[in-house]
């Protein structure tokens, strides 16, 4: 029996790689939009706390340079969880691209794959057609004359 040779082996192996890594950039991407959503949930966690500050403190009645400088930290505050959405809505467009690359790396792959299962069941069924022709010649060579002697 002849062994099965895949001829496109190197297309696999790159495929399979190429899946591989678009795999671990998605991973990646993953990893950024989760710290890029936390950081924007403590940046709005210390906003509220300075916006209730800022309440107690006219709650008060403290004196009104001390309250704008509260409201003054809480502008700046107010900026951070604008930068910190940007950065998340950032993340999210890379994770999308990311997915997009994954799914098209995965597909190619699986392509490739169901070629190369294609051809292997191809050898595999010329390999018994052989094999079945050898066995119904064997009855017919064991018959002709001068074998039996």
């Amino acid at each position: 029996m002849k062994a099965f040779r895949y001829r496109l082996q190197a297309v696999q192996r790159l495929r399979d790689r190429h899946e591989h890594e678009a795999t671990e950039h998605y991973a990646g991407a993953l990893n950024q939009r989760a710290q890029a959503s936390q950081r924007l949930d403590a940046a709005e966690r210390e906003l509220a706390a300075n916006q209730a500050e800022c309440s107690r403190l006219l709650d008060e009645g403290v004196p009104a340079g001390d309250l704008r400088h509260q409201q003054a930290f809480g502008s700046r505050l107010q900026d951070q969880c604008q930068a910190a959405a940007t950065q998340l809505d950032q993340a999210e467009a890379h994770l999308n691209q990311a997915l997009g690359l994954m799914v098209t790396a995965r597909r190619e792959s699986e392509a490739v794959q169901k070629h190369h299962d294609r051809a292997q069941s191809g050898h595999q069924m010329e390999q018994q057609r052989e094999e079945q022709k050898w066995l119904d010649d064997l009855p017919a060579s064991r018959t002709a004359p001068g074998l039996l002697g």
